[in-house]
């Protein structure tokens, strides 16, 4: 294919998500704001991802050629990444000479610091590229050229944290945004642009690592055999190291971002968001549960279908992992907020909080197996794509319903972190016995929702995409 489209086309695609940020910022149009650039992303992706590979934004462009996909060097890299940038540039005078006829400055805002405005967007262009390569790399072993969620993975990233983080630094998370903004803005002061730039190349770099520890068993295997799509047999190529690390990273993002959204007061919108590019990231790896409830819920299921060997060993090692990637994500969140919380029942009605946990989590995992476990031949084509959608709009659904009763959590990791965290950071002793009953109301949701599962499902067959 010609090298001269697939420039123009990342030109138009970053040009087109530059404009849509001037826009809306520039138009104050609020809390729609976050999705309308998410949404330009995901449109440019699907429209143009056939001819560049759409990553309208240098810090993807470098952590692809780090991670040495076929035919995409450094060389490239710099090529796309200064056509992205020149777009960038393009766009901020747009809206500058041609639309409002103002412009604005980017940078960390003045309630808070520049650690936190530096942490979150190292944070969430980490958490973009990361999904971005276990997404798009052309290096994975299955379903090669089938990803079409790409585009919805990668938009969700940006609603994680575009709704958390947009107040500390803008929520730029791409280089070419940064500088394009700025150079527009020159007239004001100029300068933020080339310390975002450096956060964001550490950041390509970061994710570029955490991809290939993610994915060590597909880097070991010789090329020919991830051409073929792996060992070509039943056996699971995968290590059990890269399931445990799969766990621990998705779950961190996902808590990372919980965190950061109930200090910002932001709506559930940004943890489905995250939950459901997590899902599309890595469910290929471990099937991305990134909840101990949904772990209880396969390990019912298959058990009451006699389908595999009941797996307590592989069980332990992902409530562990899941554990210590939903510590860390309320660590840090609470290092870059400065906010911890425990878990508040509506009234201090307990009985309410855990029947309204218990039902959600319930629902939360009935969908996760019936989505992604089994094979239905009339959703041939869109079988593989359809499951993170349900998934993070389960999230959605719920979390708005029961939130005002709950707090939402659905997950038992979530709930023993967050009172953990508070702890760490100085905060109530005593909520630990509330986060025992939500972890109890959940794991029971968990094994019901595995149970219904098998009841519903019994003359169904697993697909071919196995979730543990």
């Amino acid at each position: 294919m010609a090298k001269a489209p697939r420039y123009i086309a990342e030109f138009i695609g970053t040009y087109v998500l530059v404009l849509t940020v001037g826009c809306n910022v520039l138009g104050k149009t609020g809390e729609v704001a976050v999705l309308s650039i998410a949404f330009s992303l995901m449109i440019m992706i699907m429209a143009l991802g056939s001819v560049s590979g759409g990553h309208f934004n240098p810090a993807v462009s470098v952590a692809l050629a780090l991670c040495k996909q076929a035919n995409f060097g450094m060389k490239e890299a710099v090529t796309y990444s200064l056509m992205q940038i020149l777009g960038g540039i393009s766009a901020g005078f747009t809206y500058y000479i041609f639309i409002f006829q103002e412009t604005f400055n980017l940078q960390p805002s003045h309630e808070h610091n520049v650690f936190a405005a530096f942490g979150v967007e190292l944070l969430y262009t980490t958490f973009l590229v990361y999904v971005v390569l276990n997404c798009a790399s052309d290096r994975l072993c299955s379903d090669k050229g089938k990803n079409h969620y790409t585009a919805l993975a990668v938009g969700s990233t940006v609603l994680a944290g575009g709704y958390t983080c947009g107040h500390i630094s803008g929520g730029a998370f791409n280089p070419a945004v940064a500088i394009g903004i700025d150079i527009a803005s020159a007239h004001r002061g100029i300068g933020w642009c080339a310390a975002y730039l450096g956060v964001h190349l550490l950041a390509s770099a970061l994710a570029a690592v955490l991809f290939r520890v993610t994915r060590s068993s597909e880097f070991s295997m010789p090329q020919k055999m991830r051409d073929e799509g792996g060992e070509s047999g039943a056996r699971d190529p995968r290590r059990n190291s890269d399931k445990f690390v799969a766990e621990v990273i998705g779950t961190f993002f996902l808590c990372v971002t919980v965190g950061l959204a109930v200090a910002a007061k932001a709506p559930v919108i940004p943890i489905a968001g995250a939950l459901l590019a997590v899902v599309y990231a890595l469910g290929d790896v471990s099937g991305a549960h990134v909840n101990p409830a949904v772990t209880v819920a396969i390990d019912v299921a298959q058990g009451g279908r006699k389908a595999d060997v009941f797996q307590v060993n592989l069980s332990a090692m992902y409530i562990g992992a899941q554990l210590i990637g939903a510590l860390l994500g309320f660590v840090v969140a609470t290092a870059i907020s400065g906010h911890s919380f425990h878990l508040q029942p509506r009234n201090d009605e307990a009985t309410s909080a855990a029947l309204a946990e218990f039902v959600a989590t319930t629902v939360l995992g009935l969908v996760v197996l019936s989505t992604a476990t089994v094979a239905r031949p009339s959703f041939e084509n869109i079988g593989a794509q359809v499951h993170g959608l349900a998934i993070g709009f389960t999230i959605f659904g719920l979390g708005m319903a029961i939130g005002p009763v709950s707090g939402g959590s659905l997950n038992p990791a979530v709930s023993l972190a967050i009172d953990v965290n508070h702890w760490i950071w100085g905060g109530a002793k005593e909520s630990g016995s509330r986060a025992m009953m939500y972890i109890f109301a959940e794991l029971a949701g968990g094994a019901a929702a595995g149970a219904l599962f098998s009841t519903l499902f019994a003359h169904s067959q697993y697909g071919k995409e196995r979730i543990l």
